[in-house]
């Protein structure tokens, strides 16, 4: 049960982080350097995507630790 419910965790963690990487990219083709440094939104994004990354990075090694 458990081990279902870290896979769909894990899923939807990848899914939202590929998500928010898709945004930011295209925010950063359509906008110059000093318009992403000063939008609220563009930088609470970048934040929510590295904790994400964190996240799941943090997630897979506890999964890959030997007991």
């Amino acid at each position: 049960m458990v081990e279902n419910v870290v896979k769909v965790l894990l899923k939807t963690l990848q899914r939202n982080f590929e998500d928010a990487d898709n945004v930011l990219g295209r925010f950063e083709e359509t906008h110059d350097d000093e318009e992403c440094h000063f939008n609220r939104n563009y930088q609470a994004l970048v934040a929510g995507h590295f904790h994400l990354g964190k996240a799941i990075e943090k997630i897979n090694r506890q999964l890959n630790k030997k007991l």
